[in-house]
């Protein structure tokens, strides 16, 4: 089943799970700029474009609904219940991604969960 997926974390290359592999799996997907990817260009998202631009209201939904699209397209796992964008004063062009979300699959489908994703770092 997709939601039994085991994978390892990028930063420790401990055996992660369930929610954690999902949280990790949005970081990296917001975090990959469309076309970078050798062999899979069109996998990430527009996040890291967006993150350079003037931080005004029309980026800010723009960054929204480029997370939505991404995750919708690259993580079947979660379905998106609702979001926040929250900016970082000590960090220039990092933001935290805040998701209320619900599983989409396996035997913990419908449960919500809140995952927060670091982009521009």
């Amino acid at each position: 089943m997709m939601d039994d997926i085991i994978g390892m974390d990028i930063a420790t290359g401990r055996t992660i799970s369930g929610l954690e592999h999902i949280q990790q799996s949005c970081g990296v997907i917001l975090n990959t700029a469309i076309g970078t990817r050798v062999e899979r260009r069109e996998f990430g998202s527009l996040v890291p474009v967006l993150l350079d631009r003037p931080l005004n209201g029309k980026t800010r939904m723009q960054l929204l609904a480029a997370t939505a699209i991404a995750l919708r397209t690259w993580e079947p796992r979660i379905t998106i219940a609702g979001m926040n964008l929250a900016i970082s004063t000590t960090r220039h062009g990092a933001a935290t991604i805040e998701l209320d979300t619900m599983r989409a699959t396996g035997p913990t489908a419908g449960q919500r969960g809140r995952i927060n994703v670091e982009v521009g770092t």
